[in-house]
């Protein structure tokens, strides 16, 4: 199992953003499920390894995990948000 930390610049919200990633050892050779895991609000994208045992369940069930850390806003919604034509 391999965690992944990323940082990347968002051209859209104009800020860095953040996520862990966790991934099998062995990949299949055909999509991988993936869960994402959103914080609560005060939290960041690191409480899920911090205070659950997401590692160990994604190597149990061979599924790839997305934890963004999104601050304490709603920031992640605005590309969802400008592409459907909200605003």
């Amino acid at each position: 199992m391999s965690l992944i930390h990323i940082t990347r610049f968002s051209t859209t919200l104009q800020e860095h953003l953040k996520a862990s990633v966790i991934l099998p050892d062995v990949l299949p050779n055909k999509p991988l499920p993936t869960i994402w895991l959103l914080h609560g609000l005060g939290e960041n994208g690191t409480c899920w390894e911090r205070f659950t045992s997401i590692e160990n369940l994604a190597m149990q069930y061979q599924v790839a995990v997305i934890m963004p850390n999104v601050n304490r806003s709603f920031t992640w919604m605005k590309p969802m948000v400008y592409h459907i034509g909200l605003i």
